[in-house]
């Protein structure tokens, strides 16, 4: 959970990476205030972001910054990458803090599922262009979505 100061207070460096600040989260004040008691997301929910789990991120960036072309906002150190479209911090952040070897996902083992990037028309079809380029597999869905899989094993579907 997070919230975001207004871009006015954001550190926005000359090279256009933005330095974030994380605080810990008073998770009792949270679960305090709720009201109600639901295990689920209200329908309509949109995650902010997501964090990856991964082994290698030189890979994962490659991904998500020349196949997806998202931009890389910002490094932390060789632990971190966070990566955005547009002008915000992160929408994905991959890091290597669960272990440093660790092994692609499998139909048969935990892990996330997968999740969905929302595109413009333009920004699908300049991915559906560089996929062919880079002979890189995916799987349509339908006209407008399709399913790739990020070097992690993690299945990312993209849609307009």
């Amino acid at each position: 959970m997070y919230w975001d100061k207004p871009h006015k207070f954001w550190d926005i460096r000359d090279d256009g990476t933005i330095a974030g600040v994380t605080e810990q989260l008073d998770v009792e004040g949270v679960l305090n205030a709720a009201d109600d008691t639901r295990d689920d997301l209200p329908p309509g929910t949109i995650l902010g972001h997501v964090h990856l789990s991964v082994s290698d991120l030189a890979y994962t960036r490659q991904f998500y910054t020349t196949i997806l072309g998202l931009d890389l906002k910002y490094q932390f150190g060789r632990q971190a990458d966070f990566y955005a479209a547009g002008l915000y911090h992160h929408q994905i952040a991959a890091n290597t803090w669960q272990r440093p070897q660790l092994p692609k996902l499998s139909t048969v083992k935990r892990g996330l599922a997968g999740f969905t990037i929302e595109m413009s028309d333009e920004a699908f079809n300049q991915l559906l262009g560089r996929l062919k380029t880079m002979d890189t597999p995916f799987k349509e869905l339908s006209p407008t979505s399709i399913r790739l899989t990020d070097p992690n094993g993690i299945p990312v579907r993209v849609s307009i």
